[in-house]
């Protein structure tokens, strides 16, 4: 990743977005809805982190967003 950018994602989107904070521009890097149906190699992506080559680096837990609401909730129990 190059100084000054940050890569941003959210996990129900399918997207990354590249920001570039020296010259403030948003910019998409990974959008699923432009792969072919089927296709789409980044889905339900959970981390990211990106080279200075452009690399993208993801990790997808396996339960993904249903396992991430178990464990919300059973937070919210246990802090009651």
């Amino acid at each position: 990743m190059r100084p000054g950018h940050l890569l941003v994602h959210h996990p129900g989107a399918n997207r990354v977005w590249a920001y570039d904070a020296v010259n403030q521009r948003l910019d998409l890097a990974y959008d699923d809805s432009l792969v072919p149906a089927g296709a789409a190699p980044l889905t339900g992506v959970d981390n990211i982190t990106g080279t200075a080559g452009g690399d993208l680096y993801v990790a997808r837990s396996a339960g993904g967003a249903a396992a991430r609401r178990a464990r919300q909730a059973e937070r919210a129990r246990v802090a009651e």
